[in-house]
C-alpha cells in the first residue's frame, strides 16, 4: 500500500483547512502529503500578525523551507496524516495551525527533524515554543509559584551582587570595575550557567572572591529557576525540554530584544553549520 496514498477516512479533508490541504498536496505531490509538506504549508499560510511572526523569528520562513523540503527529498518522512493524529490525541478542539506545526514537529520523521536541524531547532522546541506561545495568547498558562519563587530569587542574587561591586569600587576598588555591572545582568534567560560561571570566576579574580561567590551562588539559582520553568512548560504542554531549549523558549517570549537576540544566535548556528557541511569532504 502507499504510504501516501488518502487515508481512508477522510481525515485529512475532515480536520485540515482547506487551503493548507490544497497546498501541502501541491508539494508532497500526493494525496497524504509528507508531514514536512503539511509544515511548509502551515509557515507559508500562518497570519503573519501571529504564528506567522512566531516562525519568523524562529528563522522558519517559507522560502528556505522550501528549498529544504526539496533538498531533503532523499530522507525518509511520515505521512501528514499520521501527525495530523498526533495533534488530535494532544486536544478535543477544532485543530488550527499551531496544533498542526506541533503536530509535525512532535512526530519528528528524520527529514522533519533534518530540516530543522538546518534551521538551528530542535523539533520539542519548535512544538514547545508554538504551544506556549499560545497559551499567552489565550491567557491559558497557568500559575507557576516555583518559578516566580525561584525567579525573584535570581533577581535578589544578581542585585546583590551589584551592590556588593558597587561597594568594592567605592571602597577602595578601581572604576572600570564598574563595566562588570554588564555582564552580571546577562544572567538566565539570556545565557545559560556557563556564561554565568565565567562571570563569576571573572569577579572573583578582578574584584574579590565573595563577589564572586555570591555571583556563583545566583548561578544556582538560575539553573533552578530553568529547571522550574521547565517542569512547568512539561506540565502544561506535555513537552519535555532540555533547559538549553527552555531557555531560547522563554528568550522568545520575553520580550521583542530577547527574539532579536535569540534569531541572531540561531541564524550563527545555522550560516556555522552551512559552513561546516561545505568544508566536509566529499
Amino acid at each position: 500500500m502507499n504510504a501516501f496514498a488518502a487515508p481512508p477516512d477522510g481525515l485529512l479533508e475532515e480536520v485540515v483547512d482547506p487551503d493548507v490541504l490544497t497546498r501541502a498536496r501541491q508539494l508532497g505531490d500526493a494525496e497524504d502529503p509528507p508531514s514536512l509538506a503539511l509544515l511548509v504549508a502551515c509557515v507559508e499560510l500562518a497570519p503573519a500578525d501571529g504564528l506567522g511572526e512566531l516562525l519568523e523569528t524562529m528563522l522558519l520562513d517559507p522560502r528556505a523551507l522550501r528549498l529544504l523540503y526539496s533538498e531533503l527529498s532523499e530522507l525518509e518522512d511520515l505521512p501528514a496524516s499520521t501527525a495530523v493524529r498526533r495533534a488530535r490525541s494532544r486536544t478535543d478542539l477544532e485543530l488550527g495551525l499551531d496544533d498542526l506545526v506541533i503536530g509535525v514537529a512532535l512526530l519528528a520523521s528524520p527529514r522533519t527533524v533534518a530540516a530543522l536541524r538546518r534551521r538551528g531547532l530542535g523539533p520539542p522546541e519548535l512544538a514547545a515554543q508554538v504551544a506556549e506561545w499560545r497559551l499567552r495568547a489565550e491567557g491559558l498558562d497557568g500559575p507557576r509559584s516555583r518559578v516566580a519563587a525561584t525567579s525573584t530569587a535570581a533577581f535578589t542574587f544578581t542585585l546583590a551582587t551589584t551592590l556588593l561591586l558597587g561597594l568594592h569600587v567605592f571602597g577602595g576598588g578601581s572604576w572600570w570595575q564598574l563595566a562588570l555591572v554588564v555582564p552580571i545582568w546577562w544572567g538566565y534567560p539570556r545565557e545559560g550557567p556557563l556564561v554565568g560561571c565565567g562571570v563569576a570566576l571573572l569577579l572573583a579574580w578582578l574584584t574579590a572572591p565573595a563577589i564572586g561567590a555570591v555571583a556563583a551562588a545566583g548561578v544556582l539559582v538560575e539553573v533552578a529557576e530553568a529547571d522550574a520553568e521547565r517542569l512547568a512548560t512539561w506540565a502544561e504542554t506535555g513537552i519535555r525540554l532540555r533547559i538549553r531549549e527552555q531557555r531560547h523558549v522563554r528568550q522568545r517570549l520575553l520580550s521583542a530584544s530577547g527574539r532579536r537576540l535569540r534569531r541572531l544566535r540561531q541564524t550563527a548556528v545555522v550560516q556555522l553549520r552551512g559552513l561546516r557541511r561545505v568544508s566536509k569532504p566529499a
